[in-house]
């Protein structure tokens, strides 16, 4: 749930907030965790599947602990969020 407090131009956004992921198949909604301190979005395969989010811009490495080398591999492909009716064009892995 977000609340505005008067200020036109800033939004307070909760931790779960609704938001809508746009590709080339279908816009799907669904309610996201918000981490503000994050330096990468990502979302579920199914989802991204299913908005036909794309093309694969790269391939990036993630820390990871239980993994031999020390690290995964993960996709990124672009996409557009839209949250509180504002569009973000967006990296997400």
């Amino acid at each position: 749930m977000a609340y505005n407090f008067g200020t036109p131009e800033k939004q307070i956004i909760g931790l779960v907030e609704e938001i809508k992921l746009i590709g080339s198949k279908r816009a799907v909604s669904y309610k996201a965790v918000l981490d503000t301190g994050a330096t990468r979005s990502c979302v579920d395969y199914k989802a991204a599947s299913r908005a036909g989010l794309g093309p694969i811009v790269k391939v990036v490495r993630i820390k990871n602990r239980n993994s031999p080398k020390g690290y995964s591999r993960r996709i990124l492909v672009e996409g557009i969020v839209e949250i509180f009716g504002k569009q973000f064009k967006t990296l997400l892995s």
